[in-house]
This record gives C-alpha cells, structure tokens and sequence, in this order.
C-alpha cells in the first residue's frame, strides 16, 4: 500500500466532488470490469503537468488530501481513468484535470499543520473553536498533520505526490506507520478531527 498527498484547492470550493458524488452510471464506462456496488462515488483530479500519474496509484492505496494548512479528507483509491467528458459534472466543464480518481470510503477531516497559527486555521474552515478543545491541546504540544504523516520539513503542502510506502525499497516512510499515527492521532484527540463519513 502506498500514500498519497494530494492539494486541495479549486475542486473543494467550487464544486466539492468529494462530498458532491459522481453518479456511477456516469463512471460505469471507466471502470474496466470493475463492480460499482454504490450508487455514486467521489471523484478527484490530477494535472498532466504533475509529477503524480494514474498508473502510480493502486486500488486501496491511501489518498490525504490537503487544503489550508490542513488535512481535509482521507479516502482509499479505486481505480483512475482519463477523460474529459465528466467534467460537466464534476467541475462546471473546466478542462483542468486530465487523469481523474475515484475514491472508496472518503473520511471528511480536520488536522492542522502545528507549525501554523491554529486558530487562523479554524478560521479559515469555519470550524467552532469549542469543538476543537482536544485539537487545539495537542497542537501547543507540536502535533498535527506533519506528525501523521510523518513529514519533518516546514515546506509548503502543494503537489501531488507519494509519501508512504511498504516497499522497503523505497526512501519513503512506512505506510503502516502513517496510518497508525493518524489512527493515535484520532484517538487522542477524542475524534474531534473526523467529521464525517461521506
């Protein structure tokens, strides 16, 4: 299994296509001989310009995705496919996602980057700082979105790009490890960070 960081950015504010799903007759065509068990599917894009291609990304490989200076959304891959004639639907027929993913089991999120001001963060999701007492706690003590994902630079969080793998081949952290520290992350924050099941 590998993970993936994806940028959030346009395709959450204009039309969430995370939360706003696909229908799957719309996706049937795509999915080479994959079942489609749910009515609808959420659907994410990647640029061609991007370092991060279709063929990278594995059934059941983990996708955070990122926007703000937070973790917005985690969800599992089911299959990529190019095309342009969905983006009717999913982006007001803007041209500007060549390859798409579609997703399994999207979790809404909320986990900051501690080494910026939380509170301009809750801001800036229009959270309620009453419900963030556990978050907030934990990021004085310097944990949030970097200790999940087991980054230590203070880069900016653009891109699309893998950062876990369980190859030990590869330079990458552990995926196993990632996902344990955001399953103890959840939990010391009393699952204030999870906001619902899409």
């Amino acid at each position: 299994m590998n993970i993936f960081l994806c940028a959030g950015g346009r395709g959450l504010e204009l039309n969430d296509v995370i939360k706003n799903k696909i229908p799957k007759v719309k996706l049937e065509p795509f999915a080479n001989g994959l079942k489609l068990n749910e009515s609808a599917y959420s659907l994410w894009g990647l640029s061609e310009f991007g370092a991060l291609k279709p063929e990278a990304l594995k059934e059941d490989d983990i996708v955070f995705i990122s926007n703000n200076k937070c973790l917005v959304y985690i969800a599992k891959v089911f299959f990529c496919f190019e095309d342009d004639n969905i983006d009717d639907i999913a982006w007001f027929g803007q041209k500007q996602w060549k390859y798409k993913i579609v997703l399994k089991d999207p979790i809404k999120i909320f986990i900051p980057d501690e080494n910026q001001n939380i509170d301009d963060q809750i801001k800036a999701h229009g959270k309620s700082k009453d419900e963030l007492g556990e978050i907030k706690l934990w990021h004085k003590k310097g944990l949030g979105l970097r200790h999940v994902l087991s980054k230590k630079d203070r880069g900016n969080l653009q891109g699309n790009y893998k950062i876990g793998s369980n190859d030990k081949n590869d330079s990458y952290p552990d995926s196993d490890q990632i996902m344990s520290q955001f399953n103890w992350y959840c939990n010391i924050t009393k699952y204030q960070c999870i906001e619902m099941y899409v």
